[in-house]
């Protein structure tokens, strides 16, 4: 096979593999058709890349009604598992944000940032044991993708996915021990280094639970599961949306009472001191909630009122 016919090769692996075993051959020969024995172009790539990414998403049953529903129930299972990923990202940050707010109010307000926040806490057990028994329920069908020869698709995310783990735990580990030497002053204003030791860390956390997210969607695109699972599935899916939107709205309702009575508070300023209820930190963090919120009611939307129509998956 010549260099052109390499490239163009590699180029129609963009398209799915069922796709590419049925039409890859006349694919390739109408692109040396276009671009004869001349480099791609790169309009003509962006364009076959783009095209291929559209069929695995109509494959995948992410996007359209031409995939089966029982594949729709799986990736919108998937979607949901994405956004509560970014939903978790989100919700650490609120959670360093919102450390030690009671104290900063009194009377009525005191007892409404209680509940926010023991609330968000509740709800985001809820949501995490939903995603925990998710996990649980592919282990028969992972364990048989292992016993039928998988081992080899999913080693290299799974260790991939330990290995930033381990770090995580380690990092974290070491900067507890560190703490203790460090004063409650300096750890509360990120002084440095601790502070940027701290964000690094947090990025390393970050990295840990991307890599989940992504290895647990690799896999599940793999196994076999049956009506009753995907049926499982989707009723996980609806409990961790809910869970998400009420969050949503409890960290909204927090922020809107701390504005009004401590919007100090919000920047780190000293107390008393006039400041605005507009915080950046704050509103990046409602924003990817926001964010979240949407792509896993997209998620549900894949999965539908009725999630299977099929027996098997």
């Amino acid at each position: 096979m010549s260099a052109p016919d390499d490239r163009l090769e590699r180029l129609v692996r963009w398209y799915p593999p069922r796709w590419r075993d049925r039409y890859g051959d006349e694919l390739i020969a109408l692109c040396h058709d276009v671009v004869g024995d001349r480099p791609p172009s790169l309009r003509f790539r962006a364009s076959i890349a783009a095209a291929g990414l559209r069929e695995r998403a109509f494959e995948s049953g992410l996007t359209g009604r031409t995939a089966p529903q029982a594949e729709r129930t799986r990736t919108g299972a998937l979607v949901v598992l994405g956004a509560w990923t970014l939903f978790v990202l989100a919700g650490a940050g609120f959670a360093k944000l919102a450390e030690h707010a009671d104290t900063a109010v009194a009377g009525a307000s005191r007892w409404q940032i209680d509940l926010a926040y023991t609330g968000t806490q509740a709800l985001a057990m809820i949501a995490g044991l939903a995603v925990v028994a998710a996990a649980l329920l592919a282990l028969p069908a992972f364990t048989r993708y292992v016993k039928d020869g998988g081992w080899h698709t999913v080693r290299v995310p799974l260790v991939s996915a330990t290995g930033a783990t381990v770090a995580a735990a380690a990092g974290g580990f070491g900067l507890v021990v560190w703490a203790r030497h460090v004063p409650a002053v300096d750890r509360e204003a990120g002084a440095w280094p601790y502070g940027a030791v701290f964000v690094l860390w947090a990025a390393t956390v970050a990295v840990a639970l991307i890599a989940w997210s992504a290895t647990a969607a690799f896999t599940a695109r793999r196994l076999k599961f049956t009506a009753r699972q995907l049926h499982a599935y989707a009723a996980l899916s609806y409990v961790v949306v809910f869970a998400m939107a009420i969050m949503t709205i409890a960290v909204v309702s927090w922020w809107a009472v701390m504005g009004a009575q401590a919007p100090w508070f919000l920047h780190g300023s000293p107390p008393g001191r006039p400041a605005s209820m507009v915080d950046v930190r704050v509103a990046v963090t409602i924003a990817v909630m926001f964010l979240a919120d949407g792509v896993a009611v997209g998620g549900l939307g894949r999965i539908g009122r009725h999630p299977l129509t099929s027996s098997s998956a």
